[in-house]
């Protein structure tokens, strides 16, 4: 839209999300005040997080599963060294930041905003892990914190009597080995055991 001047702006570039949230975090640093404090009134309030670290990742070729681009406002190939080391750094900022809430005690929930929700879950399991995060508290996150906050731990979220008996079994410990997270496992789900691939 042209300004008073008659000067129309730059066009908007198709992937500006994917530039301006991690540019943001560049621009706050990692001991922002405001943002300490918004922290702090998190834990206050008894709040939680649902951090969804993978929709960036993937689009900064950090993550471990990626969907293809939907469409230009998703294609960050056409970004330069530069560009991508820019919001790389300001990945790292915010990630670090989610790691200063779980440190605080702020319950975290997994969450994915991405296609193939499964494996992009698995995904976020694992970056909630490389931002510092024990693998311990990965998984309590991605099952009972998650399955509490939105309101059916009583269903779901731990192995008790009375709760729904779907579970991921997994041939290798990801406790030992995270990346044992990607390997193969058995899903039981309403009493059907699936193999890894059906």
């Amino acid at each position: 839209m042209p300004t008073t001047l008659g000067i129309r702006p730059p066009p908007f570039p198709p992937t500006a999300l994917y530039l301006s949230v991690p540019e943001f975090w560049n621009y706050l640093g990692p001991q922002n005040a405001r943002v300490l404090a918004l922290v702090a009134k998190f834990k206050a309030d008894d709040a939680s997080l649902t951090p969804t670290l993978h929709v960036f990742a993937q689009r900064l070729g950090l993550a471990y599963f990626q969907s293809a681009p939907r469409d230009s406002t998703e294609n960050t190939a056409v970004w330069t060294a530069q560009q991508r080391a820019r919001t790389i750094a300001g990945y790292r900022v915010m990630a670090s930041y989610v790691k200063r809430m779980y440190d605080a005690g702020i319950r975290l929930n997994l969450g994915t905003d991405a296609h193939d929700a499964g494996k992009a879950a698995l995904s976020e399991m694992l970056l909630l892990h490389e931002a510092g995060i024990p693998m311990i508290g990965v998984f309590r996150i991605a099952t009972l914190d998650t399955a509490q906050d939105i309101g059916h731990g009583s269903e779901y979220g731990s192995i008790e009597v009375g709760k729904r008996a779907d579970l991921i079994l997994f041939d290798a410990n990801p406790l030992n080995n995270p990346g044992d997270l990607l390997g193969t496992k058995t899903v039981i789900k309403d009493g059907v055991v699936w193999a890894d691939g059906e």
